[in-house]
C-alpha cells in the first residue's frame, strides 16, 4: 500500500475498516502497512494501553464508596481494565 494514500486517508480520519473496505483488503493488512510506514491510526492514541492505574489514586476513589463503573469513569479506563 502506497504511503502517500494511506496518509491522505487518515488526514481525512478514516478508520482502518474504511481503509480496507475501499482498498479491497482486511483492516489487519491496513495495519500492517501502516506500521510499516510509521504511522498511526487516526484513533491509535484513544485506544492504545493507557498504563497501571495509580494505587493511591485508586484507593481514594474506593474510600469515596464509588462503584467500580464510576472509578473506571473518573480514571477514563473501562471497567475491565481495573479488574486485571
Amino acid at each position: 500500500m502506497d504511503k502517500g494514500w494511506l496518509e491522505e486517508c487518515l488526514a481525512v480520519g478514516m478508520s482502518l475498516d474504511a481503509i480496507g473496505e475501499r482498498a479491497g483488503r482486511h483492516p489487519s493488512t491496513v495495519s500492517y502497512w501502516l506500521k510499516k510506514h510509521g504511522l498511526r491510526a487516526s484513533k491509535g492514541l484513544t485506544h492504545s494501553p493507557k498504563g497501571p492505574v495509580d494505587k493511591q489514586q485508586l484507593l481514594a476513589l474506593i474510600d469515596e464508596e464509588l462503584s467500580l463503573a464510576e472509578i473506571a469513569e473518573r480514571l477514563s479506563r473501562h471497567r475491565g481494565s481495573l479488574l486485571d
